[in-house]
């Protein structure tokens, strides 16, 4: 087992080490799996159902996670390829645990009660170890807008709930922040672990200008030839409205409709241009760091894996989009199409496949893959 290491912005968090290696321990390949974009507090039809509650289908996701040990991997010529599941290390969720609370739509304390009851006491998958299979979080826009405000009415106006629990079991803070007491621009959410020479970064909702000198930072502290996988929120081609208002007092506003989510003031003046500077900066940032070997994320909400490609249409990076249960782009109207990704790495021979699972569909169960080498 290689050097484990876990970096956060304000204390170390020891517990969550030793729960991730546990996680790892004597793993040749590592198996994961990401879902996102839960969205507790929406209704969807669902099997036959109408006005299906974002519990009931979660807890029908879950139960579909539970069951994937027993399943045998594709005999796709990926990693793992025609091998029992078995096990499963740890799971990501990279966001929207609680939906926006607009239009009735429940507070964020009861989206985070519900998803704590069903995704730490409904899941009884362990890792390699036999232990219980550890979840690591990220907040999502929707997250974060019930903790800050939005451009629309949201009731109540504030709740910080859901990501307040993320910071306090992510990143472990002295003193447990709670719905009144979390502070968006002084709680970043951001932390990293590395395990069996992969290197894991949990960026927030998409890795800013200082989220990019934290993981440079951090980068520098690995061993040479340590391949980086990152997490986010957000898809690299972020969205101009998520970042700081460009325009008058910078402000949330039902005119502007920036939303503040990030730490940079928007280089657009409005949410409809695309945000060409930021792409860049983060597309430099990758280049400028080669360690970097995938990038795993929500929002968009349906499942495809691609390169990410600068302006002149070179690669440069391997890309891995989820699905929603509630928000699916394609699943929303044809549920066979719900998926989460599962991935396993060869910690030998440095090969990473993910694959998608068609956890709803009642033929086959495994569709599309891509496997991309992580010493390139």
């Amino acid at each position: 087992m290689s050097n484990i290491k876990l970096f956060i912005s304000r204390l170390t968090a020891v517990s969550l080490l030793f729960f991730f290696l546990a996680a790892l321990a004597a793993a040749k390949e590592i198996h994961f799996i990401h879902v996102s974009d839960l969205h507790y507090g929406l209704y969807r039809d669902f099997q036959g159902k109408k006005h299906v509650s974002a519990q009931e289908v979660n807890r029908t996701l879950i139960d579909r996670i539970n069951a994937l040990p027993q399943e045998t991997i594709p005999g796709d010529g990926g990693v793992g390829a025609g091998e029992a599941v078995d096990y499963v290390n740890f799971i990501v969720n990279t966001g929207d645990i609680a939906n926006r609370m607009e239009k009735g739509v429940q507070p964020a304390a009861a989206s985070w009660r519900q998803f704590i009851t069903d995704w730490t006491h409904r899941l009884t998958l362990k890792d390699n170890a036999g232990r219980p299979t550890p979840i690591y979080l990220l907040p999502g826009n929707h997250d974060a807008s019930n903790a800050i405000g939005f451009h629309r009415q949201l009731t109540p106006p504030t709740d910080a709930s859901s990501i307040a629990g993320i910071y306090n079991l992510m990143m472990h803070p002295a003193k447990p922040a709670d719905k009144a007491t979390f502070d968006y621009a002084k709680d970043r959410i951001g932390y990293s672990v590395t395990g069996d020479g992969i290197h894991y970064v949990f960026a927030g909702i998409w890795p800013d200008s200082k989220t990019r000198a934290w993981i440079a930072a951090d980068i520098d502290t690995l061993a040479p030839g340590t391949p980086v996988i990152i997490f986010a929120h957000d898809p690299p081609e972020v969205e101009a409205k998520h970042f700081i208002n460009p325009n008058g007092k910078h402000d949330i506003n039902a005119r502007d409709k920036f939303e503040n989510l990030l730490a940079d003031t928007a280089s657009v003046k409005s949410t409809k241009q695309e945000p060409a500077a930021e792409r860049r900066q983060l597309a430099n940032f990758v280049k400028a760091h080669p360690s970097i070997k995938a990038y795993f994320h929500g929002h968009t909400n349906y499942s495809e894996f691609y390169w990410w490609k600068d302006g002149k249409g070179q690669d440069i990076l391997p890309v891995f989009r989820v699905d929603s249960p509630m928000k699916g782009e394609l699943s929303a109207t044809d549920e066979s199409l719900l998926s989460f990704t599962f991935v396993t790495i060869d910690t030998d021979k440095r090969l990473l496949t993910a694959r998608e699972y068609l956890w709803n569909s009642k033929q086959a169960h495994w569709g599309k893959s891509m496997t991309i080498k992580l010493d390139r």
